[in-house]
């Protein structure tokens, strides 16, 4: 298998790992959920719509890396590397939402520091929530930056095998 591949697998597994978890456990309890989001600092309103589609666009992500890895998947138009290349840019803009939210509550800019995180990463600081955030977001965007890119461009010097 080459480097690159094996990076694709372990980057898509690893968020595979995260998003399952994090959407199920926001869907087994909507209620709680529900609740959670209402004790955020944003307008109430965006609880009811954030209610449903957070977990939702966390499970699309994961149906689209799962869907992605396969290869005999060709839905219409869309190749299974295009697939995986959407399911990573859903992952990359989910984390990039949610690690700001975590950064602006280590800097302070909340009155008390609310967190409607699920029993993955409930019991950490917010500032190892907040690497928690950043290391899922630069494993979003490097699987997103390898899917999208063809892989011939990965020789970095002629006579070397490709990454």
């Amino acid at each position: 298998m080459k480097l690159r591949q094996l990076v694709l697998t372990l980057c898509t597994l690893l968020l595979l790992a995260l998003w399952i978890p994090v959407a199920l456990d926001k869907l087994w309890d909507l209620p709680g959920f529900h609740r959670t989001l209402l004790r955020q600092p944003f307008p109430g309103w965006w609880a009811g719509v954030l209610y449903w589609l957070l977990p939702l666009l966390e499970l699309l992500c994961a149906l689209l890396l799962v869907t992605g890895a396969t290869r005999k998947v060709q839905t219409g138009k869309l190749k299974t590397a295009q697939i995986r290349n959407v399911g990573f840019a859903l992952s990359s803009v989910l984390m990039l939402g949610f690690t700001l939210f975590i950064l602006f509550g280590v800097l302070g800019w909340y009155e008390k520091r609310p967190c409607g995180c699920g029993s993955v990463i409930s019991g950490l600081s917010w500032e190892q929530h907040l690497w928690f955030n950043l290391v899922f977001l630069l494993i979003s965007v490097v699987g997103w930056w390898l899917s999208f890119r063809h892989p011939r461009r990965f020789a970095p010097f002629p006579g070397r095998p490709e990454i």
